[in-house]
């Protein structure tokens, strides 16, 4: 019981006498990233505020939003794990899967060091270390007339992912159970977020079909009639005369219901245009 992170009750009274408190200092980070840490993994885009209330309403105590999303950053690196970790682990499992598979051939390649042991200097550019060509590189390529497409490596081809997983692939044993090798750790390669807000949209083929093609956008839209009868107020040129218990009917989605259709317009305007003919409310 010493070396954990748990108390033992010797004495307990079932009488209480103190106040109840919403402050507990055992409630952190690290705490609610296990506790939750199931319901994460089913939600990885679970917002913090939803978060927050379903904390407050479990463990009736005050947990601040920092602390849920320092949890729920946790979590998410426990749950995907960190790429430095994962990288470190690619001769652990090659040489499991030449363990389930021997006549299989594993092959790891790796970048040199950045600087130069005995003189100290930069040996690499940053787009050499990247992989991503500078811009003089596709300018050239460009001024020359010739596809990207034919300086890329046949490695990301088609062609050559499918000859790769064409075989079948045993079942290997858990990571807890990989053999530890001495050959040094390689690093994950930089990747640097882009700016501005991410994208979540996904990139729609040429062959999906929209739900209603000639259904118009909201920008292309007209809101408002140009004619003053449909207006919620009429122009200022115009003076109300209203009498009492008369007032100027007004068409509403709520009360008229929703139509886009042209002819149910017109025939509204047609109706509104007779009920002022028979009892004029507005006065030129």
């Amino acid at each position: 019981m010493q070396l954990t992170d748990t108390y033992q009750i010797k004495v307990y009274d079932s009488n209480h006498t103190c106040t109840p408190t919403f402050h507990q200092k055992q409630i952190n980070s690290r705490w609610i990233a296990e506790h939750y840490e199931d319901d994460i993994r089913m939600n990885p885009t679970w917002p913090l505020s939803s978060f927050l209330q379903k904390v407050v309403n479990d463990l009736h105590c005050h947990v601040s939003i920092f602390a849920i999303a320092r949890a729920k950053r946790k979590a998410l690196a426990k749950i995907k794990g960190q790429h430095v970790d994962q990288f470190g682990k690619v001769w652990e499992y090659g040489n499991e899967l030449l363990k389930a598979m021997p006549d299989s051939t594993i092959q790891v390649m790796t970048e040199d060091q950045v600087l130069e042991n005995d003189r100290k200097r930069f040996k690499r550019m940053k787009w050499e270390m990247s992989g991503i060509p500078c811009y003089h590189a596709c300018a050239c390529i460009a001024w020359s007339k010739k596809r990207y497409q034919d300086f890329i490596h046949p490695c990301y081809t088609k062609d050559v992912y499918l000859e790769c997983y064409k075989h079948i692939v045993e079942p290997i044993c858990g990571e807890e159970e990989w053999q530890t090798t001495n050959y040094p750790k390689p690093l994950p390669p930089e990747v640097k977020p882009q700016t501005g807000r991410p994208k979540k949209k996904r990139n729609k083929a040429n062959d999906v079909v929209e739900k209603d093609p000639t259904r118009l956008r909201r920008q292309n839209t007209k809101v408002k009639c140009s004619n003053w009868v449909f207006n919620k107020q009429p122009p200022r040129d115009k003076v109300l005369n209203t009498p009492l218990g008369i007032q100027p009917q007004k068409f509403s989605s709520k009360n008229q219901g929703t139509t886009t259709s042209r002819q149910n317009i017109e025939e509204r305007r047609r109706a509104m245009q007779a009920k002022l003919r028979e009892n004029p409310v507005w006065k030129i």
